[in-house]
This record gives structure tokens, sequence and C-alpha cells, in this order.
């Protein structure tokens, strides 16, 4: 760990043990954060180098050329690993912490002509997603635009009934958008049918259609 991540470590401890001392039912709280720092650090990036090679078991049935990706990959290698840790340090879910290590692979192996700059911002931009994100981006897989209700959003399993799922579907696709990975390319104005069951706001918002922008490729092409 870095020394300034020491540094504020050290920091946080030392708050928390104060205000256990004037709460002690909080001091549970104090000990969970000094078992994390000193025991979550080395477990997830061991975890990140398991899937690593897991992943890259795989690769290397459908890879003829492993030895000179290799070596194209060395230099920038080092870097990409370090953002990769230092993602998975701080990553709460152990689904998006696998794929950190899918993506990290898919980028050295599968996607190595990719400049270093963009298999750097690809790594930075699952940050803010989270795995349903991420199904939502590989609905455009096979149909780089679409209307929302054409989207096969029905095997994200999204709970509710229709309003309530094709409402969720539409915020996530707003984040894709937000993220510069997706863009809306047109807003229904006409009439609007209505399915049984689905209210008027809801069914003109399914009819939008989106288009999957050149980054959001580069991310879907790392995803499995």
């Amino acid at each position: 760990m870095p020394n300034e991540q020491k540094a504020l470590s050290a920091i946080v401890s030392g708050g928390l043990r104060s205000i256990a001392a004037s709460f002690p039912g909080f001091a549970s709280l104090g000990q969970a954060w000094s078992e994390c720092v000193n025991y979550r650090t080395g477990l997830r990036i061991t975890e990140l180098i398991e899937n690593l090679k897991i992943r890259l078991e795989k690769l290397t049935t459908r890879i003829n050329n492993f030895e000179e990706i290799c070596q194209q990959v060395r230099e920038e290698f080092p870097s990409l690993l370090e953002v990769a840790i230092e993602k998975v340090r701080k990553e709460f879910s152990q689904e998006k912490r696998e794929i950190y290590a899918d993506v990290l692979s898919n980028l050295l192996f599968q996607q190595y002509q990719e400049t270093y700059e963009d298999k750097i911002a690809v790594l930075h931009s699952i940050d803010a997603l989270n795995p349903k994100d991420l199904e939502v981006l590989k609905l455009f897989r096979r149909k780089e635009e679409s209307i929302v209700k054409d989207l096969n959003w029905q095997s994200l399993n999204l709970q509710g009934d229709d309003n309530q799922k094709l409402a969720e579907l539409i915020g996530m696709l707003a984040k894709l958008e937000s993220r510069g990975l997706i863009v809306r390319t047109r807003i229904h104005g006409g009439v609007v049918y209505l399915p049984a069951g689905l209210n008027q706001s809801i069914a003109r918002l399914s009819e939008a259609q989106y288009r999957i922008l050149p980054f959001g490729q580069k991310l879907l092409s790392t995803l499995e």
C-alpha cells in the first residue's frame, strides 16, 4: 500500500478509536475497518490474480500467437495491472471484481492492438457501472442501434411489472449515455400504441432509439 494510503488508514483508524471511546457499541465497526485494511487488500489482489489465471487458461486455447502478444504488451502490462489492482482493492462486489479480471485479460490478449490510453479508459469506465449496467450494454452486441422496447430487456430479469422494468431499463440507458457509451438518436413524438398494462409515459420512452458509440463498442468487446 502506498505511503499516502497508509497515512490515510492511520488517520481513519485513530478517528474511529476516538468515536469508540465515546460510543462503546461503535467499537465493533472500528474493528471491522481494521480487519478490512489489514486483510482485504491482500485477499482481493490474490483473487484478481487467480481470476486472471483462470481467464488466461481459457484464452490461450483460442490464441495462436500468445507469446508474441506477451512481448507486445510487456511495457504497458504493469500499469494496466496496477489500475486493475486499485479497482478491485476498493470493490465490494465479487461479481464486479471478476469483471475487472475478464476485462484486463481481454484488453491484454484480445484487444491488444488498442492504444494504451483506450485500455486505461476502459478500465476506468467500469468504475461507475454495476454488473446490471454492463448487461444492458451487452444488449447492443448484435444491434448497434435499437428502439428501447426492441432490446432483449426480458433477459435482464428485472423486478416488478413491465412499467417498473422498462423504467429501470431506461434509467440504466441514461446512465450508459452519461458515460459516453451510447447516445439517444431519436425521441418518439407521434402517437404511441399502449400495450396492455403499460402507462403512456413509459410507452413513449420505450419508443426512443439508442445507438452504441465507438467507446461503448470498445468496452463491449472486452465483456464476456
